[in-house]
């Protein structure tokens, strides 16, 4: 079953993974903070991009199981 992972953490994730692109980058505590925020547009462009890519990544994952 898929686990509901917030929104920070995926960034928090993304972070630890890529601190050059992200290391700069203010992340709220509050899940509220990154929808209201002056900045929502670009974390939720952020947001898109890391959900895309890990769906992308899934489908990879299903087509070199068949």
């Amino acid at each position: 079953m898929n686990e509901v992972v917030p929104f920070r953490h995926k960034l928090l994730e993304a972070r630890g993974k890529d601190p050059a692109g992200f290391g700069k980058i203010f992340i709220p505590l509050l899940e509220g903070e990154l929808i209201d925020s002056a900045y929502s547009k670009f974390y939720l462009k952020e947001l898109e991009t890391l959900f895309r890519t890990e769906a992308y990544m899934i489908h990879l994952e299903k087509m070199v199981n068949k």
